[in-house]
């Protein structure tokens, strides 16, 4: 279970280094460690939120990179709802199981046969 936490972890730094590249940022030279750790964060975890102005502070190839990691984000996100959700309806069918055996168990009084449904 640690994988996903992990992987997003992963995929911020990936994200920051690539926006600190000066090929990022529309202004000469490189953007601010914060404001790319932010914008990555934002973009991976799919919150929309930006401490600067997307259009304006960041590149066409800044953007691109916000672009992508927002996409890969959704994918996670999704990725994560669907293990939970199989996770859950496993353990919900598995306790429904024991619990529709121990009902339908047939212990018939002394010279009696069992009836099944």
């Amino acid at each position: 279970m640690r994988l996903l936490p992990l992987t997003f972890f992963a995929l911020v730094v990936l994200g920051t280094l690539l926006l600190l590249l000066p090929v990022a940022r529309s202004a000469e030279g490189r953007a601010d460690l914060v404001d790319a750790f932010f914008t990555s964060a934002s973009a991976v975890t799919v919150t929309g939120l930006a401490s600067v102005d997307t259009s304006t502070y960041w590149s066409p190839t800044g953007q691109a990179i916000i672009l992508v990691l927002v996409e890969i984000g959704g994918l996670g996100i999704v990725a994560l709802a669907t293990v939970l959700g199989l996770f859950i309806s496993s353990r919900r069918s598995s306790r429904r199981g024991t619990a529709s055996r121990t009902s339908t168990t047939c212990r018939p009084p002394s010279g009696t046969a069992c009836s099944t449904r």
